[in-house]
């Protein structure tokens, strides 16, 4: 389904943060997302699903996992889909953590969108380590199979990004 900017965003924002992860880790793929016409996502279900509308509708788009420690010493990662229109950056994000909401296209880098989050993760006493910038293509290599056409469980793409992360937070 071929939707906008302005509907995508209006699906992501009525989006809830499911926690269910943690105590059965699964990434539901964004053809199931779809099909069943769920809106309880973790992060990186939000980002497949949102890098999925964006390919649909011919938006620029890459996907970014950042890494973090909280205050807790408990190490976790967070994944957004950025997307590129007319040269500004914006980023969806489905979180729990206040800051770290979707925003529109309002930064001039890739880079200015990974320090909103990375200052996001700051402003609620986490340390951010490590990113990296991913192409959706990538994780079709590194699963065997198109990750945007399955209904198989895409947990090795959350294994992929953090063995794969390029950059360290200063």
């Amino acid at each position: 389904m071929k939707q906008s900017l302005d509907q995508i965003f209006v699906f992501f924002n009525s989006c809830v943060y499911n926690r269910s992860w943690k105590v059965n880790y699964s990434v539901r793929p964004p053809k199931l997302i779809e099909e069943d016409g769920l809106t309880d996502l973790m992060c990186l279900e939000g980002a497949l699903y949102a890098s999925y509308l964006f390919t649909n509708a011919k938006i620029n788009n890459i996907l970014v996992g950042i890494h973090r420690i909280d205050d807790q010493e408990e190490e976790c990662g967070h994944c957004i889909c950025v997307f590129d229109v007319d040269g500004k950056f914006g980023a969806i994000s489905v979180s729990y953590i206040h800051g770290m909401d979707s925003i529109g296209p309002i930064y001039d880098s890739l880079e200015d969108v990974v320090l909103h989050f990375a200052k996001a993760y700051i402003n609620v006493g986490y340390r951010p380590t490590f990113y990296g910038v991913f192409q959706g293509e990538v994780f079709s290599e590194a699963l065997g199979f198109d990750w945007t056409n399955t209904r198989n469980d895409l947990s090795g793409i959350s294994e992929y990004i953090i063995s794969n992360y390029q950059y360290e937070f200063a």
